[in-house]
């Protein structure tokens, strides 16, 4: 079929460069933004303020690291 598109990054991996492992799932969603296009990183990481309950609000720039990662590092398969 030519009308499927596979992408695929280590999320896992990749969590390891911000330092924390827990933030795969973060990753794994910048990754969905660049291949669906659905929103611009930027309008992504302001949400995060919105999204992140307020006493986790430390963590802000450490997912917005990750949404990046997810972003830049996912790759096309096929």
């Amino acid at each position: 079929r030519n009308d499927l598109n596979f992408f695929g990054i280590n999320a896992t991996e990749k969590a390891e460069e911000p330092g924390n492992v827990k933030v795969a799932n973060v990753i794994m969603r910048g990754a969905l933004l660049k291949v669906s296009g659905l929103f611009d990183l930027q309008v992504a990481e302001e949400a995060l303020k919105y999204a992140i309950p307020e006493k986790y609000h430390n963590l802000l720039e450490l997912n917005k690291k990750a949404l990046e990662i997810g972003f830049k590092e996912v790759i096309k398969l096929n």
